[in-house]
């Protein structure tokens, strides 16, 4: 939406071609900007186009600032408004159980956060093998993980996963799945891509360059609840593994942090709904493990072995907070 400052928003709009993240509100690293200083550019986004693109690219390109000829005129708009999407009721009363997946028993299990005592729940599904990744959608509490190239849901209360997107190509299944606080979903690996659950379509937004150094592989993310940052540790069994904070427009890695504690392979990291940050790890020198983590220092503690029970074999390479 168009405006020449604030508490100017008229009619005028724009769609967008690329992405311009120089137009939102907010700041690279997740924080609002100070959208009532003189020059400072923000612009709400509300909408944007999923069908009729046809029409979108047979509207001719025209630079306003050197054009000499007028451009294509727009005679008719029509606005009407859609049906509003339920929002689930969510019992604020009910603690949220904290979930995990993992590639060895390709099934779901829930977590004791303070104990890291791990429960068999159920296996996904014979056709659902190599769960390594998995993200709550903040809305709903759906889970969603990906098993091998298959991106599923899970029910929470049997552990049976149902297909949303199949065949996703190595970019798509990524290291590590997360939901932004905005409910957009996001893979990351060697690169960072936005993954549209109406139409599939991956988009990707940069390869995540490292300021700590070439070779960066995320294979666990999750996004900050309270900030709105995206934050991700690396894959290698070579301490110090690095907590690093990514920016979610281009990718690139705004700050870097080496873990205090050698934690093996990191399986999984979460935000519990206070901000506080927790991580899984394995085949380091201290076994399965959970442990929390500052996300501003990269500081290690509260260690405590995974304890697994009947059919679970290896730590969480998964986790997210939901609900039965």
């Amino acid at each position: 939406m168009a405006n020449a400052g604030q508490n100017t928003n008229g009619s005028q709009f724009f769609i967008t071609f690329v992405a311009t993240p120089n137009l939102d509100g907010l700041n690279p690293d997740g924080s609002a900007k100070n959208c009532a200083s003189p020059g400072v550019s923000c612009h709400a986004v509300f909408g944007k186009v999923i069908e009729g693109m046809d029409v979108v690219n047979g509207i001719t390109a025209r630079d306003p600032g050197t054009a000499t000829m007028p451009g294509d005129a727009i005679k008719t708009i029509t606005i009407s408004e859609a049906a509003p999407t339920p929002t689930p009721v969510i019992d604020a009363k009910r603690t949220l159980v904290l979930y995990g997946v993992n590639s060895n028993d390709d099934g779901l299990s829930t977590i004791d956060p303070a104990t890291a005592e791990v429960t068999f729940i159920g296996p996904l599904g014979t056709q659902y093998m190599v769960a390594t990744s998995m993200a709550v959608r903040p809305s709903d509490l759906a889970i969603f993980a990906v098993a091998a190239n298959e991106l599923v849901t899970i029910d929470p209360c049997t552990g049976i996963a149902t297909t949303v997107l199949s065949n996703l190509p190595a970019a798509g299944s990524g290291g590590s799945i997360a939901f932004s606080p905005d409910g957009r979903l996001f893979a990351a690996e060697f690169v960072l891509m936005e993954i549209d659950l109406s139409t599939g379509e991956q988009t990707v937004l940069g390869e995540i360059d490292s300021i700590a150094g070439p070779g960066l592989r995320i294979a666990a993310a999750d996004f900050d609840p309270i900030t709105g940052a995206l934050y991700g540790v690396d894959l290698t069994l070579a301490p110090p593994q690095r907590l690093v904070r990514i920016d979610t427009a281009t990718g690139q890695v705004i700050e870097s942090f080496a873990l205090s504690e050698d934690i093996g392979l990191i399986g999984s990291i979460v935000f519990n709904a206070e901000g506080q940050l927790m991580g899984s790890g394995f085949g380091g020198p201290k076994g399965n493990i959970l442990f929390d983590i500052d996300r501003t220092k990269g500081f290690v503690s509260n260690i405590r072995p995974v304890t697994l029970g009947l059919n679970v074999s290896l730590a969480p390479q998964g986790m997210g907070y939901a609900l039965c």
